[in-house]
């Protein structure tokens, strides 16, 4: 389709909008970065000098594309297994493993406050919501799940990271590499030590007192019972036999 005049815009915005939300929830596929490589073709010169928002709405378009080629799919990363990690890997030991205060607070449920490791700050204002599993500060608005929280702490493009959690916490044996075994063992001991351990503790006991029945749609027995099995299985050195190898289909995930 090419675009003849200023009235196609709020399509063609949409359309850009719509690739950037499948790429968060369904994946992007070889057919979308063809048919992205269309959309940035029907910008025409004419119209990008002639109005910004063209301008800006190739510049976006060009960079979603860029990321495409440089995140998961043109990694060749093997196996459709991140949805798998995510749903199966913690960063509440993650976020443990980088801290060095003693001013950890716990809030509501089974969620704690941390100071911010991307700011500088007095007071800690970084929540880490062990149920939910994701991370969000307050002060700077850093966020996001155990796979972002890796890319921005250790400085790791998306392949590392997915790399790094599969080896933490022994997912896929085929991921393995020296580089993020040796990263790992940092947040491997965090899960086995007693820091970790005291705040599942403290947790279940404080969910027990006030009678929660559920933690994020299961039991609090549930719950903790998966933390402590996993807490076991890293410590004996044994992979998850739960995940299951999948082929690659041709899509890849922005994170």
């Amino acid at each position: 389709m090419k675009i003849k005049n200023d009235d196609l815009y709020p399509d063609i915005y949409g359309l850009y909008l719509y690739f950037l939300d499948k790429g968060h929830t369904k994946g992007l596929t070889y057919s979308d970065l063809k048919a992205l490589k269309r959309l940035e073709q029907d910008i025409s010169d004419r119209l990008i000098i002639s109005d910004n928002k063209w301008f800006d709405l190739y510049n976006k378009i060009s960079s979603l594309k860029q990321e495409m080629y440089q995140s998961g799919i043109f990694h060749k990363y093997r196996y459709e297994g991140i949805n798998y990690l995510k749903e199966n890997t913690y960063i509440l030991p993650l976020v443990l493993a980088n801290d060095d205060s003693d001013k950890i607070k716990m809030y509501s449920d089974a969620s704690y406050y941390f100071s911010c490791q991307f700011h500088n700050e007095r007071t800690p204002s970084m929540g880490v919501s062990d149920d939910k599993n994701f991370f969000y500060c307050f002060g700077c608005g850093q966020s996001g799940d155990a796979i972002r929280y890796l890319k921005s702490y250790e400085n790791l493009n998306f392949k590392e990271a997915i790399e790094l959690l599969s080896t933490i916490y022994l997912i896929d044996p085929e991921m393995k590499n020296n580089n993020s075994q040796e990263q790992a063992k940092k947040y491997q001991e965090t899960i086995i030590g007693p820091r970790y351990q005291e705040l599942l503790e403290i947790g279940k006991k404080r969910l027990e007192r006030r009678n929660q029945n559920e933690v994020a749609y299961q039991s609090v027995e549930d719950f903790y019972q998966k933390r402590y099995s996993m807490i076991e299985r890293v410590k004996a050195k044994e992979y998850d036999q739960n995940f299951t190898v999948k082929k690659l289909t041709k899509r890849m995930y922005l994170d």
